[in-house]
This record gives structure tokens, sequence and C-alpha cells, in this order.
């Protein structure tokens, strides 16, 4: 079943600060980590909840401690539709029914079953009193709030692990080998915080092919890159014109002709190394693509 998710984007975080790791997750300094509040109307299970998560490359959310469900408390009080709910799925569940509660991480949790109830698979966080109780984990009929946790671990501005730093030009690149289209591209980059990448000097070329071939020896593979024709012009999502920005690598030697910018790779078998070239692609094309941070500092 395909989900209609609500997203409530209830702070959004400036795209290069240090506190920063995607547009739809809120910052909370006093826990030094960063939530997102899903709401959906057609009810969820406890498995589609953690594949939500871990898309973003998060966490299905549970309380570290007492106070920390004030937190989801505050979240839903800064939603601007109040949902028809108080029920928190929480990343919690007992795997073989044998009444000991696991959290995603690995830790024991004990969960109080009051009076008569049985103890179920899952459980829910009451988001008014904090109380828990279990819950199945394949109810996907009752509308239930989750919630997604990313804590900050990563050098760059961002906790998105999948960027990595480059002290030689101060920057984090992220190849993403998910197919998209140009437009897509752009947008998964701008989520995080990023534009797609801009080739701009014999240093950035290198870092990028150096990127490249751990995505397997393909003869050619094309990327999608941050620049796209604008009436006859190639200009970078930077604002310079392509020519101005990095000229050295034009597939064969001419400016791209396509609508939207890529970066081509040719692999060499007798050499096992690559080719990268600045050329272009049909916007619609569903590529994969390298995004592109500055770093913090």
């Amino acid at each position: 079943m395909i989900l209609k998710l609500i997203i409530f984007i209830t702070g959004l975080s400036a795209a290069l600060s240090v506190n920063f790791f995607r547009k739809d997750y809120t910052y909370i300094e006093e826990r030094d980590a960063f939530y997102k509040l899903i709401w959906s109307e057609e009810g969820n299970s406890f498995e589609e909840a953690v594949n939500a998560c871990d898309n973003d490359g998060s966490q299905l959310f549970y309380p570290k401690d007492h106070s920390e469900w004030r937190v989801i408390n505050n979240l839903v009080k800064a939603m601007p539709q109040t949902p028809n709910t108080t029920d928190v799925l929480l990343g919690i569940r007992d795997e073989v029914g044998n009444g000991y509660y696991t959290t995603l991480d690995g830790h024991f949790v004990t969960i109080n079953i009051q009076g008569d109830a049985l103890p179920l698979d899952c459980v829910i966080l009451d988001v008014n009193t904090g109380e828990l109780r279990t819950t199945f984990c394949e109810d996907g009929i009752e509308p239930r709030l989750f919630v997604c946790k990313k804590m900050d671990s990563s050098p760059c501005p961002t906790v998105d692990e999948g960027y990595k730093y480059y002290e030689d030009n101060k920057k984090c690149y992220k190849v993403n080998p998910r197919r998209k289209s140009w437009k897509d591209a752009l947008q998964t980059c701008y989520m995080e915080g990023g534009l797609l990448v801009v080739v701009e000097s014999d240093t950035e070329a290198g870092i990028i092919k150096n990127l490249l071939p751990k995505l397997g020896e393909k003869r050619k593979e094309i990327f999608h890159s941050g620049f796209r024709k604008v009436s006859d012009r190639y200009y970078t999502l930077k604002g310079k014109k392509i020519e101005d920005s990095y000229s050295k690598l034009y597939e064969n030697g001419h400016l791209p002709t396509l609508s939207c910018g890529a970066i081509s790779t040719q692999y060499h078998e007798y050499s096992n190394d690559i080719d990268l070239l600045i050329s272009s692609t049909n916007c619609e094309d569903h590529n994969p693509f390298i995004c592109e941070i500055e770093a913090r500092f």
C-alpha cells in the first residue's frame, strides 16, 4: 500500500547551517538531534514507519529518557492541523512475542502492562501524557503518528553520513545511485541542504573522478550535474555561464547540446580507470547524480 503522508515542517534550518540534516527535519538544541513528525491519515504499520525513516537516513523514534516525549508533544502542538490521534508509534518491538521489548538499536526496554491488558508486539506513546502502551505492529487501519530522529554525527554541515568531506576544496559530496530525473535529483540535493554538483576546478574534477569508480565497471555512465540550458546558453545553479565555470572537460571538445547538465564517465578496461567529461542529458532521463554541500569551515 502506498501511504499518503502529510509531513509537517515545523522549523526549517538554513541550508548550510551547522545544525542541518534535511529541510523537513527540526533541530532540537537541547537534544542535539533532528526530528520529523509524520502523520498518515490512512494508518501505518511498524515496518512502513521504519522504512520511511530509513529512506531519510534516520531512525524511528523512541524516547531515550522520561522527558524526551515532551519534544514530540511540542512538535505536535506546532502542527498547523491538529491530528485526530494522540498515539505515536515508537521504534520499540517485541520481536518474538515473549514479552521482551527491544529498541531498533538493540536496547532492552521494560513496558508496564496496565491491568488485564495483553502485551502486544509494538509500543505507542500518548503524546499528551508520555505514557506507553502496547499495540499491534501491523495495525495499518487506525491513524498513528510517528517520528523520525537523527543524531548529529557528521563533520559536514549535515548528519547524512552519505556525504564525505574533502579537505582539498572544503566541500562535501554524496553520490546517489538512485536514478531520477534532473528536476527530482535537484530536489533531493536541495532537501539535503545542497546542490547538484558543479565542477569548478581541476581539484574538484579529480575528487569527483575518484568518487565514481566505486559504482561499478560500466563502460559509460551519466550523472546529473548542476547546470541547465536557459534560452541558448548554459548556466550553473550558482549563476555562472558553464564556460566561465570550468571548460576543460567538454565531451568531444564541444559545449553540451541537450537541455540539462551532466557529467559522463568513460571506463577503460585496459587501465581500470575512467575519463570524466562535462556532458548533457535530457531533463527527463533518469540518471544517478552527485550532490555537493559547502563545508561549515
